[in-house]
């Protein structure tokens, strides 16, 4: 079994990666308004992005339940 310790490092890199995955979204945006601006095909490229946001959202589950896990130690803890 982890540790306490192993999961709030786990849910900092959690954090962490959404931040990523936050900024990847924007850029993607950003480009699909310069593709749009420029007269460009974007159909790929919003493509992209719903696959980025998908994985977010997952990313985003998978962060919650660490969470919920330090939560619990944290409590069986007494803390």
């Amino acid at each position: 079994m982890r540790s306490l310790d192993d999961e709030l490092r786990a849910l900092s890199k959690a954090d962490a990666d959404l931040m990523d995955a936050d900024a990847r979204i924007q850029h993607q945006i950003d480009l699909i308004v310069e593709l749009e601006r420029d007269g460009h095909d974007t159909r790929a490229a919003k493509k992209l992005l719903a696959v980025f946001r998908e994985t977010r959202a997952a990313m985003q589950g998978h962060r919650d339940l660490i969470a919920e896990l330090v939560e619990r130690m944290t409590a069986e803890r007494g803390g």
